[in-house]
C-alpha cells in the first residue's frame, strides 16, 4: 500500500511540476512607440552660370586654335533644399568626333560678391578622352572647396576651359568634338 501511495503521490507531483510550468502566475509585457525610418533623399541640378568674366556652360567654340584654349565657362551644381549632403563626383561621357587631342582644365570654388573664384580647387586637368567614368573626378572631398559633402542648398561652381593641344596636327583642321558632363551625387559612406 506503501508503495502504491507513493507512486500516485510521484504522479500527482509531476503533473503538478508540468501544469505549473505551463502557466506563470506573474506576467508583465513592454513595447516600444511604433519605430518609423525615412529613407535620405539625393537631388542635384546643374545650370549654367552667366558670370561678367566667363561664359555660361555649356559652350560652343568656333575655329580653336591648337596650343590656345577657349575662354572660362562656368556652371554650378545644386544640391536640393530638403537633400541629404552628398559627395559630388564629375566625368565625361558619349565623346564623339575627333577628341584626341582636346584637353580639359577644370575648377571649383565659391564665387565673391565681384564674380570672382574664392581659393579654386583644381579639379581636373587632362585629357578629354581620358575622363570617363573610371577615372571620375570628385568635387567634394580633402583638399576641396568642399571638404567632406555639399550640404543641402548649397551649390558647387564649376570652371572650366578647353584647349585644343600643340601637338594637334592638319588632320584636325575643321573637325568637331562633343561630349556630355556628368555630375554624379551619392550619400558619404559614413
Amino acid at each position: 500500500m506503501k508503495k502504491i501511495f507513493f507512486s500516485l503521490f510521484l504522479i500527482l507531483l509531476a503533473v503538478g511540476l508540468t501544469a505549473g510550468s505551463a502557466n506563470a502566475w506573474f506576467s508583465a509585457q513592454a513595447n516600444f512607440s511604433l519605430g518609423i525610418i525615412t529613407t535620405a533623399k539625393v537631388d542635384i541640378t546643374s545650370s549654367g552660370e552667366d558670370g561678367r568674366k566667363c561664359i555660361t556652360d555649356p559652350f560652343h567654340i568656333k575655329d580653336l586654335i591648337p596650343g590656345r584654349p577657349t575662354r572660362w565657362t562656368r556652371g554650378s551644381i545644386f544640391n536640393e533644399t530638403g537633400s541629404t549632403p552628398v559627395r559630388l563626383f564629375m566625368y565625361a561621357q558619349d565623346v564623339k568626333g575627333k577628341c584626341d587631342h582636346i584637353n580639359l582644365q577644370i575648377f571649383t570654388g565659391k564665387l565673391d560678391g565681384d564674380d570672382n573664384f574664392n581659393d579654386p580647387k583644381n579639379i581636373y586637368d587632362g585629357r578629354l578622352v581620358d575622363f570617363d567614368a573610371k577615372h571620375k573626378v570628385e568635387i567634394t572631398g580633402p583638399g576641396r572647396i568642399y571638404e567632406h559633402t555639399l550640404s543641402n542648398g548649397e551649390s558647387a561652381i564649376i570652371q572650366q576651359r578647353a584647349q585644343l593641344g600643340a601637338d594637334a596636327d592638319e588632320n584636325d583642321q575643321g573637325q568637331s568634338c562633343t561630349w556630355e558632363e556628368v555630375f554624379y551625387a551619392e550619400t558619404p559612406l559614413n
